[in-house]
């Protein structure tokens, strides 16, 4: 995956009780016009986290909304803990002197 990654304003994902690790689906759009739209009809509503790779996460409730919206979609399956939790790695950690 990409290191490029979208958060939702909503909440922290790591810190949304909502969020369990079976209740977050790894989803994929069929073009780029879907996934546009979807960020638009998530944020705010959602917690989700996006990769320029076309893949994206979001809790289950949201496919629901996103079907209703009739925005197209493919499930890959369910997100792995890696992918839920936030790093905590600081790649550009300042020098020691």
């Amino acid at each position: 995956m990409s290191d490029k990654v979208i958060l939702s304003s909503k909440a922290h994902w790591g810190r949304d009780p909502r969020l369990r690790e079976d209740s977050v689906i790894r989803i994929r759009f069929t073009d780029v016009d879907a996934k546009k739209r979807a960020l638009g009809r998530l944020a705010g509503r959602f917690p989700f986290k996006s990769w320029a790779t076309g893949e994206m996460l979001v809790p289950e409730g949201a496919l629901g909304f996103l079907a209703t919206e009739n925005i197209a979609f493919q499930v890959e399956g369910p997100a792995t803990y890696e992918q839920i939790t936030p790093s905590l790695r600081d790649p550009a950690s300042a020098p020691v002197q």
